[in-house]
């Protein structure tokens, strides 16, 4: 089989696979292979791949299935290129991933960890002969292509087991990364023009945990003190993980973001503690009332999961009634899926599919409401939008997203100051009004300088 001199990556999942994905492209190009964009996967032969990475993903059956068939299709439709899968769904079953490539000769290949991927390609004599085909990924990413918010992942593993969950099973033990390699990384990926930072990980929270010199409020001190990034994010948190100098944190600057996604699951402690989660009801709207005292107008948004076995019309109301009382401004809802190897898909008295439907049709219709009475508050404010690359499809506007994860629209006119500003940067946009998709606004004048990111 020749070797390759080209690769794209398809990615399956969370904001870590996403990073990690990053981190394996940068290995990969360490090895002289060029990367050409996702979209050549399906477009024209003359920019097809030599390699296609496929991160895949397990938390759901749903997320697994969709990686096989896109597996399969391309095993169909790119005779050429050899396909890689790697990632949590090929590290809960090599065998069954392996299998995929029946008939197809090697071409598929498997890799269940992304340090095994350039010695699998290697010992498939799919390297040139001048690569070094070191297993060691870089110790940080250098850019973050395709996005316009960078991600770092700070932490890796969890112990929870919640009992609907896969992922403590498909990934690695616990990790923390050293607090002075992230500094070094939000401070290069700053430099290189990214105006906010997310700190990302599978369990955020258990940062350091494992005996590492700092837990995650004192990180993000550091990080506030040692770079001169604009905006800083937490992706997700448990509620029993917000310390009170976390919150003094967010409370005491502009650049960490007002901005907190705190799962709650279930609104009903029954249902909590048959998910084996590590909380109350009265626990979680307590974390909100002390972020709520030192933060202004914090954003709350969350994961709420619908057809628990055993949720019943009572249970499902107190999930309603939790959402009133935060007021969140996002819902993020999900169907059970029962998940082979976890507790919870073997338990009786799962919901009918009609039940399940109305209950995610009301608890959306509430979520919208929630969000829209959040949105129109800021009517008359000026926010800071981080610019995205892509324009909105409907209108053509320049669109970001705010500090409190808030979509925004705006007009692109000549004389206005994000006509010229590259994405990535942060601007100021006055807030005229609120849609079904975020706010709409006007650019002000002076976008916060930001060093522009790499063409």
């Amino acid at each position: 089989m020749p070797s390759i001199n080209s690769f794209a990556l398809k990615t399956f999942g969370c904001k870590v696979n996403q990073y990690d994905s990053q981190l394996l492209a940068d290995a990969l190009s360490a090895l002289g292979l060029r990367r050409v964009p996702g979209r050549a996967i399906d477009r024209s032969p003359e920019e097809d791949p030599g390699l296609v990475v496929v991160n895949t993903c397990a938390v759901t059956v749903r997320s697994e299935a969709k990686a096989r068939r896109f597996i399969r299709s391309l095993l169909r439709k790119r005779p050429e290129a050899t396909v890689l899968a790697t990632g949590c769904a090929v590290r809960r079953d090599p065998d069954q991933w392996a299998a995929l490539g029946c008939g197809d000769g090697s071409r598929l290949l498997t890799a269940p960890d992304l340090p095994q991927v350039a010695r699998t390609l290697a010992d498939a004599g799919l390297l040139p002969d001048e690569a070094t085909t070191t297993a060691d990924l870089p110790s940080r990413i250098s850019t973050f292509a395709g996005h316009d918010r960078a991600f770092v992942k700070v932490q890796d593993g969890c112990q929870s087991f919640c009992s609907y969950c896969i992922v403590p099973f498909v990934r690695p033990g616990l990790w923390s990364k050293p607090a002075a390699d992230v500094v070094d990384e939000v401070a290069h990926l700053s430099q290189a023009g990214y105006g906010e930072v997310v700190l990302v990980g599978v369990h955020l929270g258990l940062y350091g945990s494992e005996g590492g010199e700092c837990r995650l409020a004192p990180l993000l001190r550091r990080l506030l003190d040692e770079t001169d990034v604009g905006r800083l994010r937490l992706s997700s948190i448990e509620p029993q993980e917000v310390s009170d100098e976390l919150i003094e944190l967010a409370a005491g600057s502009a650049r960490v973001c007002p901005h907190f996604h705190l799962p709650l699951q279930s609104g009903d402690d029954r249902i909590l503690q048959a998910m084996n989660r590590r909380y109350t009801v009265r626990d979680y709207l307590s974390t909100l009332e002390r972020i709520a005292r030192r933060v202004p107008r914090p954003s709350f948004t969350t994961d709420l999961l619908v057809g628990f076995p055993d949720e019943g019309e009572e249970e499902f109301a107190h999930s309603l009634q939790v959402c009133r009382r935060a007021g969140f401004s996002r819902i993020h809802v999900f169907h059970f899926s029962p998940r082979p190897g976890t507790r919870a898909a073997t338990l009786p008295g799962r919901p009918r599919h009609h039940l399940v439907a109305r209950r995610e049709h009301e608890l959306l219709t509430l979520a919208e409401d929630l969000a829209q009475s959040y949105r129109r508050q800021f009517v008359g404010e000026s926010v800071e939008v981080v610019l995205e690359s892509r324009r909105d499809r409907a209108t053509g506007m320049r669109q970001g997203v705010t500090e409190r994860y808030l979509r925004m629209r705006f007009p692109c006119r000549p004389e206005s100051c994000a006509s010229e500003v590259r994405p990535g940067t942060l601007v100021t946009v006055r807030v005229s009004g609120v849609d079904g998709v975020g706010l709409l606004g006007t650019c002000e004048p002076s976008p916060r300088p930001t060093p522009q990111l790499p063409a």
